[in-house]
């Protein structure tokens, strides 16, 4: 994880260059310091803007945790109790010292749960707070807290069979990887948090991600991908990057119905717990959408090129048992 943070760091000028100039920090912080003992949260107006933290991308799942409530607030801003926490805030928490960072962002401990004024405050900058992250860590493989970030790896698995190929008597000079196209995509495609809207918002967002999956590590920025098999990079078959990553954005072979619909395809498969995130999970993406091209965002499309984007169907049945506020000819208003 260190050397691929450090190669795009020192190394990487696409990514450079796509570092946002609106430089903001969230309201608060996580201060993970060296130890359990200095676990506390921090309010950051008054640190240095330049100041760097992770976020953690992650499924709540059905399990009972500690969150950051109006009660225990002022209890927090002193010492968070770390055994209260979940197995995948420890880990991430760990995670974030062993890369030398001192602040973490985790959104049910930097936003105060049950306040609807907090909520409302929080959601409506949730953009930035994902550009601006040094790094974001996703508990791809964890359905809960319960679970944690680390899994236990088959090497067999992990790096396949190695074959050694001779090209000229007596010399062997390439070395040939018994790795399917198959091992690589399902890293990506059968992790539960891939499954989340949330989750998907999160990772168009984010300019860097260290991913915890089921049998190794994956890092993807905006210049390359990387796992523990290809630690290099890679970029096999089908695996490719989410549909519509904002750098992509500036494609002029592609109008804003297109692009806006390569983004609908992958996130209309996404779940929410609540109906009515459907679109609060993609409003983040939208605002950027629409500070980008100068659009008018309507029900979950755009006036530009309206018609267009209504020419849309379901490919299952929907479930017409149950009606939501949304227009019906919008596609927000399937279940």
């Amino acid at each position: 994880m260190k050397k691929w943070l450090y190669v795009c760091q020192n190394s990487h000028t696409k990514c450079e260059q796509n570092k946002p100039l609106d430089r903001q920090l969230p309201t608060r912080l996580i201060e993970v310091g060296d130890t359990d003992m200095d676990l506390r949260l921090c309010e950051t107006l008054g640190l240095p803007q330049e100041s760097q933290y992770l976020t953690l991308s992650h499924c709540w799942g059905g399990k009972v945790f500690t969150t950051l409530t109006r009660e225990n607030v002022e209890q927090f801003l002193s010492h968070i109790p770390t055994k209260s926490l979940s197995k995948t805030f420890r880990d991430a928490i760990e995670v974030t010292r062993r890369l030398g960072f001192k602040y973490l962002w985790i959104d049910s401990l930097c936003i105060i749960q049950g306040d609807e004024v907090d909520w409302t405050k929080e959601a409506s900058r949730m953009e930035f707070v994902y550009l601006n992250s040094a790094l974001n860590i996703a508990a791809s493989a964890a359905p809960d807290g319960d679970f944690g970030c680390f899994s236990t790896r088959i090497p067999d698995q992990l790096y396949g069979c190695k074959v050694l190929a001779r090209d000229t008597p007596d010399v062997f000079d390439t070395a040939v990887w018994d790795i399917t196209i198959e091992d690589m995509t399902s890293l990506f495609h059968n992790e539960v948090l891939k499954t989340r809207a949330w989750a998907f918002q999160e990772s168009l967002l984010a300019p860097k991600t260290i991913s915890f999956t089921n049998r190794q590590l994956v890092w993807e920025c905006i210049s390359t991908r990387a796992c523990e098999t290809f630690p290099n990079s890679y970029d096999v078959g089908t695996v490719t990057y989410p549909a519509i990553r904002i750098e992509y954005w500036d494609n002029p072979r592609r109008s804003i119905s297109m692009k806006w619909s390569s983004l609908l395809m992958d996130y209309t498969e996404k779940k929410v717990t609540f109906d009515k995130d459907k679109l609060v999970a993609l409003s983040g993406v939208a605002r950027l959408f629409a500070a980008k091209f100068g659009t008018t965002y309507v029900a979950g499309l755009w006036k530009e090129g309206l018609v267009t984007q209504l020419v849309w169907r379901v490919s299952d049945e929907p479930d017409t048992s149950v009606r939501n506020s949304m227009p019906s000819w919008s596609w927000a208003a399937i279940n």
